[in-house]
């Protein structure tokens, strides 16, 4: 069995590469599921109106932190992109309590699983076992922190991240299970210890959670069940009493005597009756709004709040009830008024048992309030005390949030609640206040008769869950409830959890630093010596193994020694042998190294050089790239003067070499310098200042000057200049460098001398061009001066010649730019398109060529453009043939009457006939102008 991963054996750069392979795959897969997960987040958020916008930001930014390392894996840097998505994702997990309160046993599991998994696969071996120390460290933080920090209230679903982490965990320890003999000693012991430690704790801790919990559920059942009996039985109680002081307060004789009353004696009975319902209402002035009394016909005769006489009420069941069965009676809620009221009432008897009338009294419905709240302020705080009708589920009486008092929880159709408003059991106006609190609740409520203690979980995740219990009046058709929430029942149970967490944590730690020391004892020694064995495999035969012990690993190491021992002693010859073939072998390599570097940079200079024909930029471009390219500090260039006795600096790349050339500095040939050395002899020569030949440097511009080599510019066997490289190095030149930049300086003077006949050569070529144009000029104007016909005019039937210039601004602006002119139609104009172009010889214009459309919406192409530049080149040098045959044949005539002319007078023998055969002829050959030959006398010296 092997004592380590296989791969950990592999050359440095395939596990380099694998890593990389490793952290690109991860990083795109973590990203690829970090972006679906946030998207169905981002749809169940939208559908559900879940405000998990937190969770959605942090996957979206592990998604995007994961393509990114990607990235960086894929450029081949997978060092930082397993670094950026490892520390991202352990910075984004110290947020988790705050988005998942209640998870921190799965989140830290799965911190520890994702960071050890992708640490295993994309770090090198020496980081991994830190990196898990720290996600375990991040891990206990986030337990910590769910414990310990207050709820945010962001909604959270704690079963799949349970689902989550077991899965993750399952497979996770399926991976340690296969790879547990590529593990290190040490990580095995280590783990072991953790896993004897931290299995019990955490079966204890979550048995005795659970077991806590379910005690106190039982117990918060119980109370919850007494208290709904008890309010029950309070409201039972006070409904019965009141029922029984208006049985006995309509027995009195004086309610009955005014009922009966005739009108002659009603008055004096009123008085009494009145004084006695006044009596009744101020028994409880803060709850009785009124008593009346009511006659057979339900018509209010009497009562205490005297805008209700008059009224009737024999519709309402308050009246029909005690007449019908002559029983007392209590009625539900009723909205007649702007306040919810409720009514007792009695039926009154005459002395022979006749009922002649009934006693109401009317209360504020709020009693009951008053009830709920005083039987509550009996118990602890935490309980809630609610009472609903269970009809129509209308809340009438609550402990907590009073304004949701008199609204139902049921859901009603617009048509029933219009029913329940008219029959006053539901409150006037518009009834958009339904509130529904879970269809757990309501589907609870409506079975409480068959089951008195349900659960409801809240209409969300972030609701806690609420155990009710429920309890049905004897008097009325109500139900009380009492209720409290998980989190108050279980406030005990997480008081006691923290303190396991604490204890666990603190457990958790010393064992993690037992295992620490105790492995750190037994594998150590087993550490040392395979550090020593590495060593020695490295090449360190000095090193040694430490006996501390007489245990095997203490003769192990003995026997280890004595066999490096022996390899040493066999290896230290052939060592010697090898360091001297590999010194020498070095120095071979390094000076050929530095010749090939010289020889590739001459090749590169030579490159840039050659592309510069402008002498005035050639020669300071060589002094800056010869400096960069070979690390001089200074370089000239020396061109030697017309006669031949100096050398003139032309160049040169440092500050103190630029003021020289500004100041004209020049050397005679053959004098003490260098420079004038090799121009006068065209041997290259250097100049050091060490060894036994030193020079002393006192070139105040060139201070730094420790080492100086000039090497003559020679083109065909002839010194043209000196290229002048000077080092701050002492003795930095040698003669093998003058064997390799003489080659250099055969190279600039060779571009030297190109740049210089270049440069005569576009001299020339600019005078002869200067030439040709001034005489085509002087042709054509004498040409133009002498032609009847200066063009022509085609205007889509026939052509005519013209005797006179056209004068248009496109023709004018063709010829005095040479350019083409392009005019488009405008709205207001009735002239077509217009399209000029220049008739040109070189770089002289000699005639336009103008053309006109007779479309006035046609735009010019391109590719008639080019046809009418082809048309012009084409005319413009068949018009210059015709010149010259015209010129030629000028020039022949003229020879030729020159010819006859002559021959004519030379046969004439006679100073007169000469003379008039000249002038005949010469006014013959102009067109018989007036010809005087005058002979004059020679004057006297």
């Amino acid at each position: 069995m092997t004592t380590g991963d296989p791969k950990k054996y592999l050359p440095e750069h395939e596990q380099a590469s694998q890593r990389e392979k490793n952290t690109y795959r991860i990083g795109l897969w973590t990203g690829i599921l970090f972006t679906v997960i946030s998207i169905v987040s981002t749809i169940s958020t939208i559908q559900t109106s879940l405000n998990a916008f937190g969770g959605i930001a942090m996957t979206t930014v592990i998604a995007a932190v994961s393509f990114f390392a990607s990235y960086l894996a894929r450029r081949g840097n997978a060092k930082a992109g397993s670094a950026v998505l490892v520390s991202s994702i352990l910075l984004l997990s110290l947020s988790l309590p705050l988005l998942a309160k209640g998870q921190g046993v799965p989140l830290a599991a799965l911190t520890v699983i994702v960071i050890s998994s992708i640490s295993i696969y994309t770090l090198p071996y020496k980081w991994v076992a830190r990196v898990v120390s720290i996600s375990i460290l991040i891990g206990l933080a986030i337990i910590m922190a769910d414990v310990f920090l207050p709820d945010p209230g962001i909604p959270n679903n704690p079963q799949v991240t349970y689902i989550i982490s077991i899965i993750a965990g399952i497979i996770y320890a399926f991976a340690i299970f296969r790879r547990a003999g590529t593990f290190p000693l040490r990580a095995k012991l280590i783990v072991s210890f953790l896993l004897i430690t931290l299995v019990p704790i955490i079966t204890l801790s979550s048995y005795n959670n659970r077991l806590t919990r379910d005690i106190l559920t039982q117990q918060a059942e119980t109370n919850l069940n007494n208290l709904a009996i008890k309010t029950a039985t309070s409201i039972d109680a006070y409904i019965t009493s009141q029922l029984d002081i208006v049985r006995t307060e309509a027995q009195q004789p004086s309610l009955a005597n005014f009922l009966q009353s005739q009108s002659f004696a009603r008055i004096e009975n009123e008085t009494i009756a009145l004084q006695t319902l006044l009596t009744f209402a101020r028994k409880d002035p803060v709850f009785i709004v009124s008593y009346a009394l009511l006659d057979t016909r339900g018509r209010n005769v009497l009562s205490t709040d005297q805008s209700q006489i008059g009224r009737d009420e024999g519709s309402y069941e308050y009246f029909a009830t005690p007449i019908a069965n002559g029983m007392p009676y209590i009625s539900n809620i009723l909205f007649k008024t702007n306040y919810p009221t409720i009514y007792f009432s009695a039926p009154i008897r005459a002395e022979n048992g006749s009922i002649v009338g009934v006693l109401r009294g009317e209360y504020y419905a709020s009693i009951f309030q008053s009830i709920v709240q005083t039987v509550s302020g009996e118990r602890e705080a935490g309980y809630q005390l609610l009472i609903f009708d269970r009809d129509t589920l209308l809340r009438i009486a609550g402990t907590s949030e009073r304004e949701k008092n008199y609204i139902s929880f049921k859901e009603f159709t617009p048509r029933q609640i219009l029913e329940l408003q008219a029959q006053q059991k539901l409150p006037p106006g518009v009834y958009e206040q339904t509130i529904f609190p879970s269809p757990q609740f309501v589907e609870g409520f409506e079975n409480i008769a068959a089951q008195a203690i349900f659960k409801v979980t809240g209409g969300n995740q972030n609701e806690p869950e609420i155990i009710v219990a429920g309890k049905t009046l004897f008097t009325q058709p109500w139900v009380v409830i009492a209720q409290q929430t998980a989190d108050q029942i279980y406030a005990q149970a997480n008081a006691q959890a923290r303190t396991n967490v604490l204890w666990s944590l603190g457990l958790t730690v010393f064992a993690l630093l037992a295992a620490v020391g105790v492995t750190r004892v037994i594998s150590h020694p087993i550490s040392t010596l395979a550090g020593v064995a590495e060593k020695i495999t490295r090449g360190d035969f000095s090193a040694r193994a430490v006996v501390i012990t007489d245990d095997e690993v203490g003769q192990l190491s003995r026997i280890f020694n004595e066999m490096t021992n022996q390899l040493s002693q066999t290896l230290s010859g052939l060592e010697q042998r090898v360091e001297e073939r590999t010194a020498a072998l070095q120095s071979a390599n390094k000076q050929s190294a530095q010749r090939a570097r010289q020889l590739q940079s001459i090749a590169d200079v030579s490159k840039i050089i050659t592309k510069e024909q402008n002498i005035e930029k050639l020669l300071p471009l060589i002094t800056d790239v010869v400096s960069e390219r070979f690390g001089y500090y200074h370089v000239g260039i020396f061109l030697l003067d017309e006669t031949r006795r100096a050398a003139v600096l032309q160049a040169s790349n440092s500050p103190g070499g630029q003021r020289m050339v500004a100041s004209g500095h020049r050397l005679a040939l053959g004098t003490g310098s260098i420079v004038g050395y090799a121009a006068l002899t065209g041997k290259p020569r250097i100049a050091l200042d060490v060894g036994e030949d030193a020079v002393f440097f006192n070139n105040p511009n060139l201070p730094e000057t420790h080492s100086e080599m000039a090497l003559p510019l020679m083109v065909r066997g002839t010194v043209i200049g000196v290229i002048d490289m000077q080092s701050k190095q002492p003795g930095a030149f040698t003669q093998e460098d003058i064997d390799i930049l003489s080659i250099l300086a055969d190279q600039v003077a060779i571009a030297i001398e190109n740049a210089r006949l270049f440069q005569q050569t576009q001299i020339a070529l600019d005078e002869s061009q200067a030439i040709v144009q001034s005489f085509l000029r002087q042709e054509w104007s004498a040409l133009a001066s002498r032609q009847t016909t200066i063009g022509y005019l085609y205007s889509g039937i026939s052509g005519k010649a013209l005797s006179s210039p056209v004068q248009t601004p496109e023709i004018e602006q063709v010829i005095r730019r040479g350019t083409v002119v392009k005019k488009e139609n405008k709205a207001d104009e009735s002239t077509g398109p217009v399209l000029a172009i220049p008739i040109t010889l070189g770089e002289q214009v000699i005639g336009a060529i103008r053309v006109q459309s007779p479309n006035r919406n046609r735009n010019w192409t391109t590719e008639e453009i080019n046809l009418l530049r082809s048309i012009s080149e084409r005319v413009g040098l068949a018009l210059d043939n015709a010149r010259l045959v015209a010129s030629s044949q000028k020039r022949a005539a003229k020879e030729r009457t020159i010819g006859e002319i002559s021959t004519k007078i030379s046969a004439a023998t006679d100073m007169e006939t000469i003379l008039q055969t000249a002038v005949q002829e010469i006014g013959r050959a102009l067109s018989r102008s007036d010809v005087v030959i005058q002979l004059t006398e020679p004057e006297e010296e």
